[in-house]
């Protein structure tokens, strides 16, 4: 009778070790997936802060007014728009230049003649 009794109780210590360590182990990767998932948390909340310092930015008077310059050509009353075209190129015919025979002219003459 002792005889069975020991078994019982070393199967039973056994079933518990077993069962002791397996739940040691799970609770130990459930630590690393909590570590993870803290990092991120940590990176989503970098980014969220990113995100809302560049919405009251766009959310700005001088952030409408530069977008609708500069996307959709718009201007302040009283200021004037100037698009300058670009002129094509002179064709190579392996002849030099004649001077004061040029069909371009530089930038700052197409600029002079503009505002002058």
């Amino acid at each position: 009778m002792k005889g069975k009794i020991r078994w019982i109780i070393l199967l039973v210590s056994i079933f518990m070790i077993i069962s002791l360590s397996r739940s040691v182990v799970d609770l130990w990767e459930r630590r690393n997936i909590v570590q993870e998932e803290q990092k991120r948390l940590s990176q989503l909340e970098k980014k969220h802060e990113e995100l809302t310092k560049k919405l009251e930015m766009v959310q700005t008077s001088a952030f409408v007014e530069k977008e609708a310059r500069d996307r959709l050509g718009m201007a302040k009353e009283g200021e004037t728009i100037i698009i300058m075209g670009e002129s094509p190129l002179p064709q190579n015919t392996g002849k030099a230049p004649q001077p004061g025979n040029s069909p371009m002219l530089p930038n700052w003459k197409q600029w002079w003649k503009i505002f002058f």
